[in-house]
C-alpha cells in the first residue's frame, strides 16, 4: 500500500488506514513526551525542599556554636570571678592581721593586698581565656587626629556616665536614707601616690585591656562587632563590683572595645585607658591632697550654715596655688569631655559595627547571649554583689 510522507504523522496514520494504530503511536508518543517535563520539575521540587532543609540546619547550627562559644566566656568568666574574689578576700585578710600585729607602712599593706591581683589573679584568667577558640580583628592603623579625638570621647564617656552614676546613687541614697559608698573615691583617698602610679595608672589598665578587650572580644567577634562590644563593656562593668564604677566602666569599656574591634591594636586601647586612669587617679587625686580639699569642703559647708566666709577665705589664701591648678585641671578635663561628647554625637551614625558571620536578627542575637549558664551565673553573681553594695551590705 502506498501512502504519502509529505503530511503530519497523524495523517500519515490516517491515509494508510492505520487511524486506530496511529492513535495509539500518537498518544504513546505524548506520555512518553511529558515524563521528562514532569520528572524534572519533580526534580527542581525536592532540590529546592533539600536546599530550605539544609539552610535551616545550617542556622541551627550557627545558633548551637554561637550559644556554646558564649556560653564557654561566661563558664571562664566565672572562674575567673572565683579566682580573683578568692585572692583579694584572702590577700585582704593578710593585711587586716599584718596591719594589727605588725608596723608595716600603709603603702606596703597595700602593695601586698594589690600584688597577688596582678601577678596571680589576672595572669590565670589571660590563660584560661586563651584556651578558648578565637578570632583576631584585622588591623588597621589610628591616625593622630583620630587618636585625639578617641582620647577627647573616652573622657566624654567616663565623665558623663559618672556624673550619672553619681544622680543614679544620690536619688537611691535618699530612697533608702543612706548614702551610697563610693567606692572608687574610697580607693583613690586610701591610696599613697606611689600605689596609684604602679596599679591603679598602669597595671589596672593593662591587664584589664588584656582580658576584657584582646582575649575577651576576639573571643565573640566572629558572632559579630555588636555582640563583641556589648559583652565586653558588660562583663568589665560588671567586673568593677559596685554600681559607682558600673556605669561609666560599661561605658568606657564599651567604646575601647569599639577601638580594638575597628583597629585590632590593644595597645590603642592600654594608652587610652592609662591616660584616663593617670589623670583620676595621680593627677587630680594628687592635686586635691596639695589643695586639701576635704577640708575645704568642710570649711565651706560650715560656712554656708554660719554665715562666715572668714575661715574659708583664710584657708584658701594659703592654699592658693593647689586650689587654682585643681580648678585647672578640673576645667581643662571637663572641656575635654565636652569636646568628646559632641564628637560622639557628630560622628555617631559613621561609628558602625559590621553584622560578623552569622547573619541573626538583634532579638535572636541577644537570646543567645543571654541564654546560657555561663552569663547568666556571670551576670547574676555581679548583679547580686552590686545590690548589696548599694544598700550598704556588699
Amino acid at each position: 500500500m502506498e501512502c504519502s510522507h509529505a503530511l503530519g504523522a497523524g495523517n500519515v496514520y490516517e491515509f494508510c488506514g492505520w487511524k486506530q494504530k496511529g492513535e495509539e503511536m500518537m498518544e504513546q508518543e505524548k506520555m512518553n513526551s511529558g515524563y521528562p517535563e514532569q520528572e524534572n520539575s519533580g526534580m527542581a521540587q525536592t532540590a529546592g525542599e533539600q536546599a530550605t532543609e539544609a539552610l535551616a540546619v545550617d542556622v541551627q547550627a550557627q545558633e548551637r556554636e554561637m550559644k556554646q562559644a558564649i556560653n564557654m566566656v561566661g563558664i571562664m568568666m566565672v572562674l575567673a570571678t572565683a579566682i580573683f574574689v578568692g585572692i583579694s578576700l584572702l590577700t585582704g585578710f593578710l593585711v587586716g592581721l599584718l596591719s594589727r600585729s605588725t608596723n608595716l607602712s600603709g603603702e606596703v599593706l597595700q602593695m601586698i593586698r594589690f600584688l597577688p591581683n596582678y601577678c596571680i589573679s589576672m595572669p590565670l584568667i589571660i590563660l584560661l581565656l586563651s584556651k578558648l577558640p578565637g578570632t583576631k580583628p584585622e588591623k588597621h592603623k589610628l591616625p593622630v587626629k583620630s587618636y585625639l579625638a578617641s582620647v577627647a570621647m573616652t573622657f566624654g564617656i567616663m565623665i558623663g556616665c559618672n556624673l550619672i552614676g553619681l544622680m543614679i546613687t544620690g536619688i537611691i541614697g535618699s530612697l533608702i536614707g543612706s548614702k551610697v559608698g563610693n567606692v572608687t573615691m574610697e580607693l583613690l583617698d586610701s591610696s599613697t601616690p606611689g600605689i596609684s602610679v604602679i596599679f591603679i595608672s598602669l597595671c589596672a589598665p593593662v591587664f584589664e585591656e588584656l582580658v576584657f578587650r584582646k582575649m575577651l572580644v576576639t573571643r565573640v567577634v566572629k558572632y559579630g562587632e555588636g555582640v563583641a562590644v556589648l559583652l565586653s563593656g558588660l562583663m568589665f562593668g560588671l567586673f568593677h563590683g559596685n554600681f559607682n564604677q558600673f556605669i561609666y566602666a560599661f561605658g568606657l569599656g564599651a567604646f575601647l572595645a569599639y577601638i580594638f574591634v575597628k583597629t585590632g591594636d590593644v595597645r590603642i586601647t592600654i594608652s587610652l585607658h592609662v591616660i584616663v586612669n593617670f589623670t583620676t587617679s595621680v593627677i587630680l587625686s594628687g592635686l586635691m591632697d596639695l589643695a586639701d580639699f576635704g577640708t575645704m569642703t568642710q570649711l565651706s559647708a560650715a560656712a554656708q550654715k554660719s554665715g562666715d566666709m572668714t575661715e574659708v577665705m583664710a584657708f584658701m589664701e594659703t592654699h592658693l596655688v593647689p586650689i587654682l591648678l585643681l580648678y585647672g585641671c578640673l576645667f581643662l578635663e571637663y572641656a575635654l569631655a565636652i569636646v568628646g561628647i559632641i564628637l560622639l554625637i557628630v560622628l555617631h551614625k559613621r561609628m558602625k559595627l559590621q553584622q560578623g558571620e552569622y547573619a541573626f536578627s538583634k532579638g535572636k542575637k541577644a537570646a543567645i547571649m543571654f541564654g546560657n549558664i555561663g552569663m547568666i551565673l556571670y551576670c547574676v553573681f555581679w548583679i547580686v554583689n552590686i545590690l548589696l553594695q548599694l544598700v550598704g551590705l556588699g
